[in-house]
């Protein structure tokens, strides 16, 4: 399984609670590692979105998502395979909730997919977020990171 990464230079500090913004990642990473199979790719974007927006978005080549259940899948305890003999474990939470906190710093959350060739999952935050304004919030700033956790134009394989 291959990991690529890449933080556009002129992405934009925006405000995000920590732990919040810590599990949107989490549960988009999760998901794009246990649908894609051996073998496959997933990238993780982030960027300049329009004006005062920035996005972040994970993608995938792993078994995709009918159309039909494309809007299902954010619906609480819902999974697209609901047979006993399911591959996959999990709630049906993980897009519910990663949807939900993206809306409450005031952004939205879209998926495109297409069945056999994979997953597009896209969270659009906006840059000026004075109603998130809290001591525990923190500045994500793309130009300040360093060392191992910069993922600009960074490619990694993952076991």
């Amino acid at each position: 399984l291959e990991l690529v990464g890449n933080i556009d230079d002129e992405t934009p500090a925006f405000t995000a609670n920590r732990q919040a913004a810590s599990r949107i990642l989490e549960i988009l990473l999760s998901n794009a590692l246990k649908f894609t199979p051996q073998g496959g790719q997933i990238r993780i974007n982030a960027g300049p979105e329009g004006s005062g927006q920035v996005f972040l978005e994970v993608s995938d080549n792993g078994i995709g998502i009918a159309p039909k259940d494309q809007e299902r899948v954010f619906q609480p305890f819902t999974q697209v395979d609901q047979t006993l003999s399911r591959r996959h474990e999990g709630t049906g939470l993980g897009l519910t909730l990663a949807r939900r906190l993206v809306e409450l710093h005031g952004g939205n959350l879209t998926l495109e997919s297409q069945l056999g060739a994979g997953t597009h999952v896209r969270a659009i935050f906006p840059v000026d977020q004075n109603h998130l304004a809290k001591a525990d919030d923190t500045v994500a700033d793309p130009k300040k990171r360093q060392g191992p956790g910069k993922l600009s134009k960074h490619k990694q394989d993952v076991a």
